[in-house]
């Protein structure tokens, strides 16, 4: 039992079977009049191309989240990792297999952007008072569950009869003039305005 408590007195919980990490980051930049979230639009040379999304990507072997979402970030919109400042990181996303942390920096005002053009296509700022008073749309999908043809039915209890608890996923969408922001990206601007802008200014 002393061999146990020594491993728990040292371990830190993690999600169970989780085999992708990915870290993003949720840029905060001051624009011409007032604090803007920016985004970027995807190229069509990487995956869901044309696509709105937050600088991020997997975390490397040996880097922690934080330090993924920062590179990714210099990596993609060409900033000098200098200009950020991390606020502090918001609550994570677990979904189908990964896990996806969402940090908050702000780029420093006097930052020169550079954006690699093989992963965005465009790089734009959208105002937090804007999406403070833009409510999302809503919407709500059943997950379809799969059973391979070998699923060993007759473990469970009712064979193919079992109750599946069934799955729903929540969607969200941000329709703007800039473009559709919708799926995990709105997800975590939803979050981030209604749990950390309320005092906003």
């Amino acid at each position: 039992m002393k061999s146990i408590q020594e491993a728990l007195s040292e371990y830190e919980p993690k999600p169970m079977d989780v085999a992708r990490e990915y870290a993003v980051l949720i840029p905060l930049w001051k624009g011409e009049t007032e604090w803007e979230i920016l985004y970027e639009t995807r190229s069509d040379m990487i995956s869901q191309p044309g696509e709105i999304s937050f600088p991020g990507g997997r975390v490397e072997p040996g880097e922690t989240p934080q330090e993924a979402a920062v590179r990714e970030t210099c990596e993609e919109l060409g900033v000098e990792q200098s200009k950020i400042t991390i606020l502090g990181g918001i609550d994570y996303l677990v979904t189908r297999g990964f896990v996806l942390y969402p940090f908050v920096a702000i780029i420093e005002e006097k930052a020169e952007f550079h954006p690699n053009p093989d992963e965005v296509a465009e790089l734009f700022g959208v105002s937090i008072r804007s999406l403070k008073e833009q409510d999302p749309e809503e919407y709500w999908i059943e997950e379809a569950r799969s059973l391979p043809q070998d699923f060993p039915h007759h473990y469970l209890p009712g064979g193919k009869s079992y109750p599946w608890r069934k799955g729903k996923g929540r969607i969200l969408f941000y329709p703007r003039e800039e473009g559709m922001i919708w799926g995990m990206t709105a997800q975590i601007t939803s979050h981030f305005v209604e749990n950390f802008c309320k005092e906003y200014e």
